[in-house]
C-alpha cells in the first residue's frame, strides 16, 4: 500500500485546515517540519495575498517534483489568484496525486492531479519546501 492510505482514515479537528493538514504530514512522513503562518487570512482572497506575500521564504518552485513536495491550486478558472490551497505531491502507479483536505470536510481526499478540475481545482505550482 502507498504511504498516503494511512492518512486517508485519519479525521482532524474542526479548526485544521489544509496548511495544518501539510505541515502534519510532512513532520509525520517525512520528518520534516515547516514553518507556516500561525494565523491564515480570512476568505480566498485573503489566503490568496497572505502565500502571494510568503511563498518565497517558504518554498521553491520545481519542475520534477517528488514525495512531499507541495502542490499550490487554486478554484477552476481563478485567472487572477496565485493560488489559495495546498496539498502534498506523490507518486502512485506512476501517475501524480494530490493529498490534501478539502474546506469543510474533516477527512483528507488522494486525487490524480489530471482530476482535480472535477471537484474544482486547478494546479498552479508544485514547490520544494526550504
Amino acid at each position: 500500500m502507498h504511504w498516503t492510505g494511512r492518512w486517508l482514515m485519519r479525521t482532524f479537528p474542526d479548526d485544521f485546515d489544509c496548511a495544518d493538514f501539510v505541515r502534519c504530514v510532512l513532520e509525520e512522513q517525512f520528518g520534516q517540519a515547516i514553518e507556516l503562518p500561525s494565523t491564515r487570512a480570512a476568505g480566498v482572497r485573503g489566503r490568496d495575498a497572505q502565500i502571494a506575500a510568503g511563498a518565497g521564504a517558504l518554498a521553491d518552485p520545481v519542475d520534477a517534483p517528488r514525495e512531499g513536495d507541495g502542490v499550490l491550486m487554486r478554484a477552476r478558472g481563478r485567472q487572477r489568484s496565485v493560488g489559495h490551497h495546498v496539498g502534498v505531491w506523490c507518486e502512485i502507479s506512476g501517475a501524480p496525486h494530490v493529498l490534501h483536505l478539502l474546506g469543510t470536510m474533516r477527512t483528507p481526499c488522494l486525487h490524480q492531479l489530471a482530476d482535480c478540475a472535477r471537484i474544482g481545482l486547478e494546479t498552479t505550482g508544485v514547490y520544494r519546501w526550504r
